[in-house]
């Protein structure tokens, strides 16, 4: 060729003067930003276009760079395996019941519970009224002499006495704000029931009649303060 070296006139041709020479790569990503290709103008070419150039040079370099994102699609499978969810069994609720259902005189009624020296001073302080077959259930640990009064008490309440079996021994009729005398069971009592004033007449509810009251509830009466 006249007046031309071979490496000039691979240069106009766009080739490198060498393949596989390890120095012509940085010259190759040169030109290739060189001649207008879409890449970024720092000179740096895409990944692909990088890759692609480095493995046509340096046979088994392709590999190499594909290795990253083989270890990449290895961890993804990984990962992607099913796991069955361990199921913790949940510990049952062992908090003592604040309310339960009774039958007396062939009703059903719902009674709140009071067992606790708190629950049974306080008792149906400040209520303005009770729900149709609704009521509470003082529970004691030993059965003696009982006094109830109304303090703090807005409506009207039958006040029936209960014997260690359950028992009705007499039912009084509190009236709202009365403390004393109070109202007082005939023999030693260990329950007390407390419905809306006429509930026991009207269900026919009598002194002999008897409550059952199962060993679970009897259970829960906690001990009583000295003089409660």
């Amino acid at each position: 060729m006249p007046n031309r070296t071979k490496q000039a006139h691979h240069a106009e041709r766009g080739r490198p003067p060498f393949r596989g020479g390890p120095a012509t790569a940085p010259a190759v990503i040169h030109r290739e930003c060189a001649a207008g290709s879409r890449r970024p103008a720092s000179g740096v070419a895409p990944a692909m276009t990088l890759t692609a150039a480095v493995a046509g040079r340096w046979p088994g370099s392709a590999r190499v760079a594909r290795l990253p994102l083989l270890l990449l699609l290895l961890a993804c499978v990984a990962c992607s395996g099913h796991v069955e969810p361990v199921l913790v069994p949940s510990e049952p609720d062992a908090s003592p019941p604040h309310s339960t259902t009774l039958e007396v005189a062939g009703r059903k009624i719902e009674v709140e519970l009071a067992y606790t020296q708190e629950a049974r001073t306080k008792g149906l302080m400040h209520r303005p009224a009770l729900d149709p077959d609704c009521g509470m259930l003082f529970l004691f640990p030993t059965s003696q002499p009982r006094r109830f009064w109304m303090r703090n008490t807005l409506i009207p309440l039958d006040i029936a006495f209960l014997d260690e079996q359950g028992v009705v021994l007499n039912i009084e009729h509190g009236r709202p704000g009365v403390e004393r005398p109070g109202y007082f069971s005939r023999k030693a009592a260990q329950f007390v029931l407390e419905m809306a004033d006429g509930w026991c007449a009207a269900a026919g509810l009598e002194p002999g009649a008897k409550l059952e009251i199962s060993p679970a509830l009897r259970a829960l009466a906690e001990p009583e303060a000295i003089g409660g």
